[in-house]
């Protein structure tokens, strides 16, 4: 979203018409339907929600977007003058938007929606970011569960698996993923151990390894949304009763199943 785009309305259009105005060639009159409003002194003069006229380009050549009467989409406006900014910030939003808001792109196809922008706009739920909300990001996260509880070559010693999103509170402000729980690796006995971090979406995770409680080290574990990304770790255990754990942080954007398995190597 650009600096001049001061508010983000989700609404459904009710009528276009040709403005008065040259600076700009259609007059959209919307009901809104969810909004992110910013704190201008302007902003207060308009309303979050009922009937509005934003002022856009749907013209041929102008870049903006094909609108249809009855249909919803998200636009970003500037709030001094209710215009688009840019031409092409609308996203259309259907059934497949409400399963996975990736797929509602605007008129060029440079931008999409995210899951913490629908979450805003009220078109899907709100959430804390610790639970997939659409059907892909839910197979992500079976996806990964299953690599942390795969006892083809043995049990782990220990395993886990999560999702984390931005989120957002009661009063629609975003919130950054949050970190997992500390997880136990210990006892042990000595050996040789190797941990697998996976991570299935977009991101990236820092993982933080602690043993004998002041040994602490850090490692990157990337995430790819094409497929379950890996990070190996070995370390080597002489002493059993060492006491050890492991703690995901997610980076600030980071939408992504993850998890991770430690097991003894034979």
């Amino acid at each position: 979203m650009s600096e001049a785009t001061e508010a983000m309305y989700y609404a459904r259009v009710v009528s276009c018409a040709v403005p008065e105005s040259t600076t700009y060639d259609t007059d959209i009159t919307v009901e809104v339907l969810g909004s992110a409003v910013g704190g201008s002194a302007d902003s207060a003069s308009q309303p979050a929600s009922g009937q509005l006229t934003i002022h856009g380009y749907t013209a041929e050549g102008a870049g903006g977007p094909e609108l249809t009467i009855g249909d919803e989409y998200v636009f970003f406006v500037a709030q001094n003058d209710m215009q688009m900014t840019p031409a092409q910030s609308v996203f259309p939003v259907d059934d497949e938007t409400r399963e996975r808001p990736a797929s509602s792109a605007n008129a060029d196809g440079s931008m999409t929606l995210d899951v913490p922008l629908a979450q805003t706009l009220g078109i899907i739920d709100n959430t804390d970011g610790t639970y997939p909300v659409t059907d892909e990001d839910v197979k992500r996260l079976e996806r990964v569960t299953a690599l942390t509880q795969d006892d083809t070559n043995g049990e782990p010693v220990a395993a886990s698996s999560w999702w984390r999103e931005p989120g957002v509170d009661d009063e629609n402000n975003r919130t950054p993923p949050q970190s997992t729980a500390i997880s136990d690796l210990s006892p042990w006995d000595p050996g040789t151990y190797v941990i697998q971090a996976y991570c299935y979406g977009t991101g990236s995770y820092d993982m933080e390894l602690t043993r004998d409680e002041n040994d602490t080290q850090h490692y990157a574990v990337a995430c790819s949304a094409d497929e379950v990304a890996v990070t190996s770790v070995a370390i080597e255990v002489t002493d059993g009763d060492e006491a050890a754990w492991v703690q995901f942080t997610p980076g600030e954007t980071t939408s992504a199943a993850a998890g991770f398995r430690a097991d003894a190597v034979e």
